[in-house]
This record gives C-alpha cells, sequence and structure tokens, in this order.
C-alpha cells in the first residue's frame, strides 16, 4: 500500500468461498513454489541461509580423512549442485557471490593444497587444465553459466507470453542476451 510517497506493508483480509487466507506477518517471509519471498525483496534471509548451509558442507568436507583432490571434487560436483537451484532462482548480485560463496570455498581449498595467501587461487581454479590450472567452476562462473541458461529458456520459450517477458527485461541483462544473440543459441 502507498502512503505518503512510501511503500508500506500491511496485513489484508482476503477471503475465498468464505475462507480467509492466512496473511503474512509484518516484516516476514513467504515461500511460494521453492522461492522465499520478502516485502524488502532484498534477499537477506536467503543469504543467510545459503551462506550457512555452504559453510557446514565445507567443515564436514574439512573434517573428512581424504586426499585434497577428492575434497576439491566435493565441492565441485556435489557442493555446486547442492546451491545451483539457489543461484539459479534467485537474483544474486555477482559481487556477492564471489565474496561470499566463492571466498568460503576458496578459504578451504587453500587450506586443504596448503597454498600460501598469496597464491592467486581464484585464477589458476578456473584456468585450463592444459594451461595448469584446476579446470573447475567458481560459484560465479556457475552464476554466470545459470543465468544464460535462464535467459536462453526464457527467449525460445513456446510461449508468447513468456518471450514476452524476455523482450521487457532485455535492458536488465544486455550482457548475457548480447551474448546469446552473437552465438545464435
Amino acid at each position: 500500500q502507498k502512503r505518503y510517497v512510501v511503500y508500506k506493508q500491511y496485513l489484508p483480509s482476503l477471503n475465498i468461498n468464505n475462507s480467509i487466507i492466512p496473511n503474512v506477518p509484518i516484516c516476514c517471509s513467504f515461500i511460494y513454489l521453492g522461492k522465499d519471498y520478502t516485502f524488502d525483496c532484498d534477499n537477506n534471509e536467503i543469504k543467510k541461509t545459503i551462506s550457512k548451509k555452504l559453510n557446514n558442507m565445507l567443515q564436514i568436507t574439512d573434517k573428512l580423512k581424504i586426499r585434497p583432490q577428492d575434497k576439491i571434487k566435493i565441492v565441485t560436483q556435489y557442493i555446486h549442485s547442492q546451491l545451483s537451484f539457489h543461484i539459479k532462482l534467485y537474483d544474486f548480485p555477482l559481487t556477492w557471490i564471489e565474496n561470499t560463496l566463492d571466498a568460503a570455498c576458496f578459504k578451504f581449498i587453500r587450506k586443504w593444497l596448503k597454498l600460501p595467501i598469496s597464491a592467486c587461487l581464484t585464477e589458476v581454479f578456473v584456468l585450463n587444465r592444459a594451461k595448469c590450472g584446476f579446470g573447475q567452476n567458481s560459484f560465479k562462473s556457475l552464476a554466470k553459466k545459470l543465468k544464460l541458461i535462464k535467459r536462453n529458456a526464457i527467449r525460445n520459450s513456446g510461449s508468447n507470453d513468456i518471450r514476452e517477458i524476455w523482450i521487457n527485461t532485455q535492458n536488465k541483462s544486455v550482457n548475457s542476451d548480447c551474448l546469446l544473440i552473437s552465438l545464435k543459441m
């Protein structure tokens, strides 16, 4: 509800077939189709949840008595797949992903490989194996790929309404849409 040029959350009374639909308490969130919605649309709660989940999985992986290569494999194959749904569903800023999710992963990988703090792990991790890198995806590169896949699915949808969403949101996704058009996906 808009009052005095400011949007305020309020508790409406909604009825369907004489049944009251429960409302969401002020400053609380609700989940619809797996996505968490808040009035502020800031995703702070889900960011905390994802960060906590990642740290828990990394700590469990750290305690395993296996080779560092196997721990990195767990990170890239299991942990990435566990968090990719949330990364695809929410529009997190890439800087948050890099500074929070990637930083947590690289902290543990640096510990497992006994690398000094000055090692350029972020570059070596994504560098091709032919060029002496790990050839793995960071959360940042994974987020970019997932966004590109999502934009491609919207663009090539069989529904005219979905394709209209792609047209209406082109100004927000200029980089990924230019890449899609140039690749003719």
